[in-house]
């Protein structure tokens, strides 16, 4: 009985993995997001930049990141001028693996 209810706990945790796996458009929201975020340090004037290219920035970001699916999770690799962003997508949640600085000093997003 406890082999049972162990395998049906197994198979309820890898149906939710399955569902849950990122598409690239939430990748792409979820730049969105961190753009907005990191533009909305800065004064007023900053923040309706980020606001206005936000949407064209993440898009832009999402043409050049390859994403490797693995069924339950996957990850995104960006790669855009000088800098690079290696991120994982599980649960539909995004965690950064790793972003490198380029030689201007940009930061990847999630920095």
């Amino acid at each position: 009985m406890k082999v049972l209810a162990l395998g049906v706990v197994a198979l309820l945790a890898l149906g939710l993995l399955l569902v849950t796996n990122p598409r690239m458009e939430d990748y792409e929201q979820y730049l969105r997001q961190e753009i907005l975020v990191e533009s909305g340090k800065g004064d007023d004037v900053g923040k309706a930049i980020g606001v206005l290219v936000s949407g064209v920035a993440s898009s832009l970001m999402t043409s050049a990141t390859v994403r490797h699916d693995y069924v339950f999770w996957s990850t995104y690799e960006t790669t855009f001028g000088n800098d690079r962003l290696k991120a994982l997508g599980i649960l539909r949640n995004f965690a950064v693996l790793s972003g490198r600085e380029g030689p201007s000093g940009t930061a990847a997003p999630g920095r």
